[in-house]
């Protein structure tokens, strides 16, 4: 019953850096340097951060996100859980991951390209009416920063459903950012202007699968997220989520998703 639920919320739905190596899978491999984009991959089970350098003339984005997002009953309204990318203090780009407790794993992979147009940042929450990032306008395309979730005055975090999901859309005048959730979740995207639109692709998996995407043209093309969705609750999993691979033997990027997950990754260059 379950996966005939799950699959009717897909139809619906419509060298790389890393701390913590995990012993039993190689988790590093996922993501490759490409020849003038730059990805990388942190997974930890405690908070993490990880310095991708200067922001000036830099456009950072998630290409991936698994293990355990959601926060539960217990413990308290104030914890936190999630993964990002984020502008520090010292105008360096960062990505991070929050865990919702010391032992949670967390991967979270990010790419960064060479791009001075991104829009600031907009965050979207539940109950919020869709949060719009910027006007349409030739070339212009945005994907996920940041997803994250806490109580606060919910009875969970969101990600605990196969239905769950944020998403970026284009209703002809705006870009927007929104949601549907069961629970309390978080989302920020920002958008570039790029040359060339690759296209968008969709993956939902009631276990594993593997959709691809284009070919990665020695660093031309680069691949983000557009939207999450699922069931991202597993703490004991790396790969629980959604995540771009550079397959390095055939020059293509690849879109994974594993047990009840899926979502969204668009490729531009």
């Amino acid at each position: 019953m379950k996966n005939a639920i799950t699959l009717a919320m897909a139809l619906a739905l419509g060298a790389g850096c890393m701390t913590d190596s995990p012993e039993d899978e190689q988790l590093g491999d996922e993501t490759q340097d490409v020849t003038g984009h730059t990805g990388y991959v942190l997974a930890d089970t405690v908070d993490a951060t990880m310095n991708l350098g200067s922001a000036t003339g830099r456009a950072c984005y998630l290409s991936g996100v698994a293990g355990n997002i959601t926060t539960w009953a217990f413990p308290t309204a104030g914890t936190s859980a999630g993964a990002g990318v984020r502008v520090n203090a010292s105008g360096n780009w960062e990505l991070y991951i929050d865990t919702l407790y010391s032992g949670q794993r967390v991967s979270a992979w990010a790419r960064c390209i060479t791009n001075a147009t991104r829009t600031a940042p907009v965050t979207w929450t539940t109950g919020q009416a869709p949060a719009i990032l910027a006007p349409v306008a030739a070339g212009r395309y945005c994907f996920l920063t940041e997803v994250k979730t806490n109580r606060l005055g919910y009875a969970h975090g969101a990600f605990q459903s196969a239905g769950d999901s944020v998403t970026i859309v284009n209703d002809g005048t705006n870009w927007k950012l929104q949601g549907s959730v069961d629970g309390r979740a978080y989302a920020t995207a920002s958008c570039i202007t790029v040359s060339q639109n690759l296209g968008e692709f969709f993956n939902f998996a009631l276990t594993a699968n593997t959709v691809a995407m284009v070919p990665s043209e020695g660093g031309a093309a680069a691949c983000f997220l557009t939207q999450l969705a699922g069931e991202i609750d597993d703490g004991a999993d790396w790969y629980q989520g959604l995540y771009v691979k550079h397959n390095a033997m055939y020059s293509y990027y690849d879109l994974l998703a594993k047990d009840n997950t899926g979502g969204r990754a668009r490729c531009v260059k």
